[in-house]
């Protein structure tokens, strides 16, 4: 901080002149001018304390950065959130057989594509492990299904 106060306006506006942030007409170098608010750092002992830095740390501790909802804007968000519950709940998962028709059609495909040996190999592993899945969630019908 006390840095800053000791470079002079000139040094920064030829600063912006050069990175091209002024036009042409705003350039107007400044001869020797120095700032109006320069205080030399004869008293920089004064600051090291460390009560006022943290009361400049803690300035806006207590600054409202949100506000409570009101009842309006919690039933609003209720019902939306409500909502989209429902949206995730109506998705239903494909059938088994309808997993394999679609698996079948993209094999189909990507095997018309000549794919290397190692693409085949993956597709045949996907394939396995469909049916493992199925077989390991499928239940075993009771005998009395057969039986009269």
């Amino acid at each position: 901080m006390i840095a800053w106060q000791n470079v002079l306006q000139k040094t920064i506006k030829n600063c912006f002149a050069l990175g091209g942030f002024l036009t042409p007409v705003d350039v107007n170098p400044i001869e020797n001018a120095e700032s109006d608010h320069f205080v030399p750092p004869e008293n920089c002992s004064n600051l090291s304390d460390v009560t006022a830095f943290e009361e400049f740390v803690q300035c806006d501790s207590e600054l409202a950065t949100c506000s409570l909802l009101t009842i309006d804007e919690m039933i609003t968000n209720e019902e939306t959130n409500s909502e989209e519950e429902d949206n995730c709940a109506e998705k239903l998962l494909p059938s088994f057989q309808q997993t394999l028709t679609g698996f079948n059609t993209m094999q189909e495909y990507l095997i018309s594509s000549d794919l290397n040996d190692k693409v085949k190999m993956a597709l045949l592993t996907v394939h396995n492990e469909l049916f493992s899945v199925h077989f390991k969630n499928a239940l075993q019908p009771k005998i009395s299904k057969y039986i009269l």
